[in-house]
């Protein structure tokens, strides 16, 4: 079948393939651009920001309930240090967060290699980075909830340490973008 330039004309999984298989030109740029457009939008904003404050209202509550009295009591027979126990619900966390990002990770990841053809792999890097920017986070989540001892306090406490973390990253690029430019931007991009 000749190759369509009009995209109604083609059904929706030929008009991915053929975005795929096309040469370098504006259409299979439009293509491509389109699909980084999907990754930012799925990967930074809903993964990122959206999907920390999930993986931070679904964690807060592990430290102070193991802190209520008689909670770690009806878990074991035999006495087990707190710190011992502070510290595999602190790994509990990033083992349950890093799951579920290698879960939407791969998921976007084959959803796209199915649907578009597009399988970078650099793609999958996504859940160590996602899981990497946790830690810190849930660290601190981890000691509001052992001195507030409450859920609320330590979830709240965590977000806006998120949120005041992001605003110090966009300022200090933004700050790097002024005094550099953008020349110098470029130059360490390209090499």
């Amino acid at each position: 079948a000749p190759l369509e330039t009009d995209a109604g004309a083609l059904p929706p999984r030929t008009r991915c393939d053929t975005l795929a298989a096309m040469p370098k030109g504006s259409t299979a740029r439009t293509g491509r651009s389109q699909i980084e457009l999907l990754l930012q939008i799925v990967l930074d904003s809903l993964a990122g920001s959206l999907g920390m404050l999930v993986a931070l209202s679904a964690t807060s509550f592990f430290v102070p309930r193991l802190l209520e009295k008689g909670a770690a009591e009806l878990y074991f027979h035999k006495p087990v240090s707190r710190t011992v126990l502070l510290v595999s619900r602190y790994f509990a966390g990033l083992v349950f967060v890093a799951l579920i990002a290698l879960v939407l990770v791969g998921g976007v990841y084959l959803g796209l290699l199915l649907v578009s053809g597009h399988g970078d792999p650099a793609i999958l890097l996504a859940a160590p980075i996602l899981t990497y920017t946790f830690v810190p986070i849930y660290a601190f989540t981890v000691l509001a909830g052992v001195v507030t001892r409450s859920s609320v306090a330590s979830l709240l406490l965590s977000a806006f340490f998120f949120l005041f973390n992001g605003c110090v990253q966009q300022s200090w690029i933004a700050w790097q973008a002024t005094t550099k430019g953008p020349g110098e931007r470029l130059v360490r991009e390209g090499g």
